[in-house]
């Protein structure tokens, strides 16, 4: 454990949002390929679908290697933007490193969330999640392996969670290369139409957009995070571990909103509106079924927990703090998910970029600003401004989601007249 220590667990933590500022590059085109993909599915177009498959792998790989450039220049001006000029060297340096090796890995990253992609566009599920277990369980693996056995510290987090997409990725590409599956890949093929890597791109830019500029918004974010009262490693540590248990409470909602914008551009791509409306509402009560008992065990465990990443007293207690009073608000996730992931598989993907950036960007930084400058410098009051906006984006989302559905109402109802 002293391979991997205070410092440097504060320093893991402390990148997700400059990886997360070119990751959502990515995810936003792999998303406009979802969608258009699904769309084209359900209307039983299976010619078109291995066109828009050609077209999601080929631009998704174009931008990964895009994005991997960036990192690899902008990494240090973020860091220092994020950590501040009074910033712990230690950290800094760890954090380095840890992003270098992940940018170096971002292509092929791409290619592994593009390939799970396809397969549940189309209704696959089941294979994207044996891969998602079998990613997990080696990143675990090779963590182990190269902080405890081989101590490479950092650089050997950053190596785990790298190689394991590398390697899932690999028996991935050779199902969609040799299955007979409408999104079968094709050599011959690898020729995407400009057209429809301009409508993919469009689809996708703004959830981009969206993604790009509130992690961006998240390194501001951090940086009020690091110059909270107290030691800086141990609240950035101690946010880190609370991060990470709230991901993982998360992880559910988060595949139940990939299926919801799926199963949404499907029906819409059907003409089955009324089908797509009902599925919503049966996903939000099922989210709520498997959250809420997540939750509980949280709040009643949220001493012990971050023992399971760092045994450092102050990290720990933070972290504990955090958990405890902030799970509960997890729950406002479920309804702005639901409504924004709708929409975006309705096609509407402008609407949620601008509600998100509005609420996640716009409102939080203003009070965070005032929250640390004419209220309280502590830690803990400044990352309750982030369930306020997310009962903003809830309010504000429902009557757009509205709209959405009655305007795609309107065609199907003539279709079967």
């Amino acid at each position: 454990r002293a391979e991997l220590n205070a410092a440097a667990f504060a320093a893991i933590g402390t990148v997700t949002p400059v990886t997360d500022v070119l990751i959502g590059l990515v995810w936003g085109f792999v998303m406009g390929s979802e969608i258009l993909l699904a769309q084209t599915f359900g209307g039983g177009d299976r010619e078109k679908v291995a066109r828009v498959s050609t077209a999601g792998v080929v631009g998704t790989f174009a931008l990964g290697c895009i994005a991997s450039i960036i990192g690899l220049a902008l990494n240090g001006p973020l860091l220092a933007l994020l950590l501040g000029s009074e910033g712990d060297p230690v950290i800094f340096e760890h954090a380095r490193t840890y992003l270098v090796i992940y940018f170096l890995g971002m292509p092929a990253m791409a290619l592994y969330n593009i390939g799970c992609s396809l397969l549940r566009s189309i209704g696959d599920s089941q294979r994207p999640l044996y891969f998602l277990v079998a990613s997990s369980g080696l990143n675990i693996i090779l963590d182990v392996l190269f902080v405890f056995v081989i101590p490479l510290g950092v650089a050997g987090v950053a190596l785990a969670t790298v190689l394991s997409q590398i390697v899932s990725a690999v028996p991935l590409f050779i199902i969609l290369f040799r299955t007979d599956i409408p999104v079968r890949l094709s050599f011959r093929r690898m020729r995407p139409e400009r057209r429809l890597l301009q409508r993919i791109f469009l689809l996708g830019l703004p959830g981009a957009i969206q993604s790009s500029i509130a992690s961006f918004a998240g390194v501001f974010t951090q940086s009020y995070i690091a110059g909270a009262n107290g030691n800086q490693i141990a609240n950035l540590g101690g946010y880190s571990a609370y991060s990470k248990v709230n991901t993982f409470i998360k992880q559910p909602i988060s595949s139940i909103l990939a299926g919801v914008t799926i199963f949404t551009a499907q029906n819409i791509g059907a003409g089955k509106t009324d089908r797509a409306r009902r599925g919503v509402r049966v996903s939000m009560l099922l989210s709520l079924l498997v959250t809420i008992p997540l939750i509980l065990i949280t709040m009643l465990f949220s001493s012990s927990i971050p023992y399971f990443f760092i045994d450092d007293p102050d990290i720990v207690s933070i972290a504990s703090r955090l958990l405890t009073v902030l799970s509960p608000f997890i729950l406002l996730s479920v309804f702005e998910g639901h409504l924004l992931s709708a929409m975006r598989g309705a096609g509407d993907t402008f609407t949620p970029m601008v509600v998100s950036l509005a609420a996640s960007v716009g409102l939080r930084q203003v009070l965070l600003f005032l929250t640390k400058n004419f209220i309280s410098n502590e830690l803990l009051v400044l990352i309750l401004t982030t369930p306020i906006t997310m009962i903003v984006s809830a309010i504000v989302s429902y009557p757009f989601y509205l709209r959405t559905m009655r305007r795609l109402t309107v065609p199907t109802e003539h279709k079967q007249e």
